[in-house]
């Protein structure tokens, strides 16, 4: 959608995605977490393609406070395998970027 020109009506789209994905238990495991960043990023981009720059930052922001949530949940349990170490890593610089 936000591709096709309609960036305003993907916002209440992604966003709505975004809180069913945070609030649910399962889908806020590492497995899920490359889908869940997609969404944070796509989310910020249909922010900044209809010039809420402030939203985008705030979106951006949430997504990487969830994945360093995710981290120390990660870290609770050592040893951390090795995949998930990378997808966390993987996840912090698509946010960051």
């Amino acid at each position: 959608m936000r591709l096709a020109g309609y960036a305003k009506e993907a916002t209440h789209f992604l966003a709505f995605n975004l809180l069913c994905l945070d609030n649910n238990l399962i889908l806020t495991t590492v497995k899920f977490l490359d889908w869940r960043v997609l969404n944070y990023v796509e989310l910020g981009r249909a922010y900044s393609d209809i010039k809420a720059f402030k939203a985008a930052l705030k979106v951006i922001s949430y997504g990487i406070t969830k994945v360093l949530y995710s981290k120390k949940i990660e870290e609770q349990d050592p040893p951390v395998p090795e995949g998930t170490k990378e997808t966390l890593i993987e996840a912090l610089r698509v946010l960051r970027a």
